[in-house]
């Protein structure tokens, strides 16, 4: 305390009012702060950037406004004992304090970020997508090529296969014009045989016909004959009474019947007229009506028993026919009617 008292006691006397001054100072200078706060635009606005995307993230989260600046600390007051003879210093300006950012530009700085983020994004997965496309289109060109060259691999190989296709063709055309010729070869030889057994059915009516005509005259030759014959014989009884064999038995002047060896000479007389072209067998036996003359010309011939072969009956028929005259038997006459069996080897 002694030593504050020593000091004061060398420092001049303060001037009178000097309290009021400085308040007033302070005064004045809070006012000329304020008044600048509140004319410059310390808000200046960031022009947002505009960008058109869309957002695919989950909603964003509204930003936490940002902390209060402390307040400035008021200037501290200090007692300054102002020199008489010098002025009073004049006060500091207080330092300028930026304001803080308004959470709305916040806000729009974080969408414009995020909408730059999903543009860079979707550019990206854009990218992706036309490098797969383009790989994609690629890749389906390099098949489609491929398939072509392929085609015209199997074109080239088909060539000679086409050829061969050409002549399958043709022989089956063939083999089909073959096989309609062979139906047409086969219905021609049903009509045909169809033909050939309306024709033999005619003939065995025919030959029916004839056989019957042949019985009936036959019939009516063989009854003439026999009367004939018997006139003959009356007349030749009448006329050579007596006139007999010796060693003949009965009551008739002579014998009626042909002699033993009569057949032979019948047979080896037509025998010469006989003509075969084929293989006949040596069973083969026909029987014939044979009617004559009184000078052993044949009159007519008819068949009495079929052997079983038609070739052979006709052949031993007209080798009769061509005998035209049959020898005499030994007692100078010639038997009708008479039954004559001709073989093919007798």
């Amino acid at each position: 305390m002694a030593t504050a008292q020593a000091h004061s006691d060398f420092l001049p006397p303060p001037s009178p009012g000097s309290g009021r001054a400085l308040v007033l100072a302070l005064i004045v200078h809070g006012l000329l702060v304020l008044a600048l706060a509140y004319a410059v635009p310390w808000h200046l606005q960031t022009p947002t950037p505009t960008f058109s995307a869309e957002l695919w993230a989950p909603l964003p989260m509204e930003a936490a406004p940002p902390a209060l600046p402390p307040e400035p600390p008021a200037p501290e007051v200090e007692s300054i004992v102002a020199p008489r003879t010098q002025a009073p210093a004049p006060a500091p300006e207080p330092t300028r304090v930026a304001p803080p950012p308004s959470p709305e530009i916040d806000a729009d700085i974080a969408t414009s970020e995020r909408k730059a983020q999903q543009k860079k994004q979707d550019e990206r997965d854009k990218a992706v997508q036309d490098k797969k496309k383009l790989e994609e289109r690629r890749l389906a060109d390099k098949r489609e090529l491929e398939q072509r060259k392929e085609e015209s691999r199997k074109a080239e190989k088909s060539k000679p296969s086409k050829a061969e296709d050409a002549k399958r063709r043709k022989e089956l055309e063939a083999a089909k014009a073959e096989e309609a010729k062979r139906l047409k070869e086969i219905e021609a030889a049903k009509v045909a045989e169809e033909k050939r057994l309306k024709d033999l059915e005619i003939a065995k009516q025919q030959e029916a016909d004839r056989l019957r005509d042949e019985q009936v005259q036959s019939d009516k030759l063989r009854k003439d004959a026999r009367e004939r014959a018997l006139k003959l014989a009356g007349a030749a009884a009448a006329t050579s009474a007596g006139s007999g064999n010796a060693n003949s038995s009965g009551s008739a002047a002579q014998n009626a019947g042909p002699s033993a060896s009569y057949g032979a000479k019948v047979v080896a007389a037509i025998r010469p007229n006989i003509s075969t072209i084929k293989e006949l067998s040596a069973s083969l036996t026909a029987e014939y009506d044979v009617y004559t003359d009184a000078s052993g010309k044949i009159m007519s011939a008819r068949i009495r028993k079929r052997s079983g072969d038609a070739y052979w009956d006709d052949a031993a028929l007209n080798a009769i026919l061509k005998t035209e005259r049959l020898p005499f038997d030994e007692n100078g006459r010639v038997p009708s009617p008479m039954t004559i069996s001709l073989r093919p080897r007798d």
